[in-house]
């Protein structure tokens, strides 16, 4: 759990990643997922985008 807060804090501090936070969450969301769901695409998705900038 704590390590999934420091994803997300760690990931808002770019703009554009704000933008596709909601979109992921949103998408999940709407499909019918449950909120742990939605929390762990969001996760692996931040995970990718730093490993693919790093």
């Amino acid at each position: 759990m704590m390590e999934w807060a420091g994803n997300w804090r760690r990931w808002f501090r770019c703009p554009e990643s704000c933008f596709w936070l909601r979109v992921y969450f949103c998408r999940e969301m709407l499909s019918g997922s449950n909120f742990n769901s939605a929390r762990l695409t969001i996760t692996i998705e931040s995970e990718h985008d730093f490993d693919a900038s790093a």
